[in-house]
This record gives structure tokens, C-alpha cells and sequence, in this order.
């Protein structure tokens, strides 16, 4: 490092020490799903490896990354370190372990993987399917009058792109049966096989687990807990906890809620499911990071876009200042605290 790098590198800190300085104040929680080895047209709000890579090499020079349970309690008692930040992954994607993992390990990076455990060992998220379905779907005019979307032609990359994501908006808030037998309609409108490796094996959920990645719940499913009986949210928690208890040898602490927008994801009864469960926190995809006031069940968090780590560190400063995210009221309202 030369003289003129050094001091960039120590205003920049500087810079992230006034953003977050710690004790009481922001804990930015950042979110991931997958990581890709190379770009993909399909997906292009998933980052890669270079990119990952580049974000993870400038937080662990300018950020104290910490691991995500203990970054919340040291946040509830006031005595957060300066600098603070945690990382999270969601759903359980083998690129966590196959792209990912090695990406923390080489700068020595903590972070927690939310786990749904019907989809690990060959199974498929619904969107995953929605996407690969479209890939192979031959061009021309489809009819999709089953997911209420009528006929939709099919050609370029964009056409392909817009359709899976009106796809994935139809099913996502299905009941489970609804949405899977959905999802097998359209799997079986292609005639190749759709990829089924895309999620961690039971083995790799417990070797990432043994080197030290923690693994905490999302449900069994992946529904939607606002449009979920309680009988069936309770069931979709409680297996989870302990599926992932029996994985990995550790009750999970924190819990994810699936899709995670307040009041349209999850509602007050959710909540009061998970504390039932015996979790001692969970984080939402409300936009903006948790302070001391942030409720424990409710702690926001945001995934960045930006590609290059100057820009990504430009976000981390600017999440500084939304620090009061809409969130859950008592009455069962959305608003900001």
C-alpha cells in the first residue's frame, strides 16, 4: 500500500466511523441471494463474483464485519464498535457455498445464511423456476392463461426477462400447493429439464456450518405469512427451527420472513409466531439499517445494486441516514417510528 493509498484508506474510514459510530447508533444489516459466477441477462439484479469480491474486500478494510447475532445484541446493549456492518444470505443457494463461501473465507468475513429447508437436496424456489422456464421456453407466442397472464410472446432476452417476472409476481403469494403445481404446469411447458442443483445439499448446510457460517430460519416453504392460516404459519416456523436444529446442531437464533415487507409480508400474528418459536430476533426487507429503537422482530435491511466498490461504499454512507424505515405498529399499521 503507498503513502497516497494509506490515506485514502484512513479518510475513508474516518468517513464510515462518522457514518456509524458506533455504541447506540446504525447497524446496516446488507442482504444477498445468490452470487453468480459470471453475470446472466436473467438475472440481472444478482451480483457476481468479481463484484462480490470487490464489495467484501472494501468492507473488510474500511468495516468491522460482524456476525449477525452478535451485532444485534451488542446493538440492543449500546456497544456496537464503530463501523459496524453484518452480512446476510437468504433462501440457501449452493452459490452461497460454491461462490460465496470462498469469497468471505479468503477476508475472513462472518455472515448468516437464512435457511428454507424444503428446497435444499434438489428442490426448486419458485422464481428459480420461473426464470429457467422462460431460458428454455421456445420463442413465439405462449399461452399463460393459467397464471391469469393470457397469451405472451417470447422471443429476446427482455421479452424472456419480463415474462418470467410477471410469472413470479402470479405465484408468489399462492398457497404452497397452488404455487408448486403452478410451477410444475410451467416446468412442464419446456421440453429440456429445468436445473435442479440450485440449492445446498443437507451436507453442505452443515459444512458450511461447521466453518462457521450461521444458519437461521426463513421458513419451510418460502409462503407468504401475511396470506398464511396461524395453524400453517406455526407449522412453517417450528419445522423449519428445528429442521435446521437437527442440520446443524444449533437452535437458530434469528429468523427471516419470507418475501419481508411489512404488513404485505408479515403481520403482527407472524411476529408473535417467531418470539412463540423461541427466536430472539428477525429482520424484515423494510429498507434501512437497525438502531437501538429498531424493534428486535423487525430489523431492516438492504441489498446493494451498485457494481463498484466505490459506489457501494457511497451506499453504506448514504443508508446512514435511514435509520427510521417503515415498519409494523402495534394496530397492525405500516409506519415509520
Amino acid at each position: 500500500m503507498t503513502v497516497a493509498t494509506g490515506f485514502i484508506d484512513a479518510l475513508m474510514r474516518a468517513a464510515a466511523r462518522f457514518a456509524y459510530p458506533g455504541r447506540a447508533a446504525s447497524l446496516p444489516i446488507i442482504v444477498h441471494h445468490r452470487v453468480l459466477e459470471t453475470p446472466d441477462p436473467l438475472l440481472p439484479d444478482t451480483i457476481d463474483a468479481r463484484t462480490m469480491d470487490d464489495h467484501f474486500e472494501m468492507l473488510s478494510r474500511l468495516f468491522n464485519v460482524l456476525p449477525l447475532d452478535e451485532a444485534i445484541d451488542m446493538a440492543a446493549e449500546g456497544r456496537l464498535p464503530p463501523r459496524a456492518v453484518t452480512l446476510t444470505f437468504d433462501d440457501g443457494y449452493r452459490d452461497n457455498v460454491d461462490v460465496a463461501l470462498p469469497i468471505m473465507k479468503k477476508y475472513r468475513l462472518p455472515a448468516t445464511i437464512y435457511l428454507s429447508t424444503s428446497f435444499i437436496d434438489g428442490g426448486r424456489m419458485f422464481c428459480d423456476t420461473t426464470v429457467e422456464a422462460m431460458r428454455r421456453m421456445p420463442s413465439g407466442e405462449v399461452d399463460l392463461g393459467a397464471f391469469g397472464l393470457g397469451r405472451r410472446e417470447i422471443g429476446d432476452t427482455g421479452s424472456r426477462l419480463r415474462v418470467a417476472n410477471e410469472l413470479t409476481a402470479a405465484v408468489k403469494d399462492r398457497p404452497v400447493a397452488e404455487r408448486d403445481e403452478l410451477c410444475d404446469r410451467l416446468e412442464h411447458m419446456v421440453d429440456s429439464p429445468l436445473p435442479d442443483d440450485l440449492m445446498m445439499t443437507s451436507d453442505q448446510v452443515r459444512r458450511v456450518s461447521r466453518e462457521g457460517i450461521t444458519i437461521s430460519g426463513h421458513t419451510v416453504n418460502h409462503p407468504n405469512m401475511a396470506l398464511t392460516d396461524i395453524e400453517t404459519a406455526r407449522r412453517e416456523i417450528v419445522q423449519n427451527r428445528d429442521d435446521i436444529a437437527a442440520l446443524t446442531g444449533r437452535a437458530p437464533r434469528s429468523f427471516a420472513y419470507p418475501f419481508g415487507k411489512p404488513g404485505t409480508d408479515y403481520s403482527n400474528e407472524t411476529i408473535a409466531l417467531v418470539r412463540e418459536a423461541g427466536y430472539s430476533s428477525a429482520v424484515s426487507m423494510s429498507w434501512g439499517v437497525a438502531t437501538v429503537d429498531t424493534q428486535r422482530y423487525q430489523l431492516p435491511r438492504f441489498g446493494p445494486a451498485e457494481r463498484s466498490d466505490n459506489a457501494f461504499y457511497a451506499r453504506m454512507l448514504k443508508m446512514a441516514r435511514h435509520s427510521n424505515p417503515p415498519l409494523l405498529t402495534d394496530s397492525g399499521d405500516v409506519a415509520a417510528r
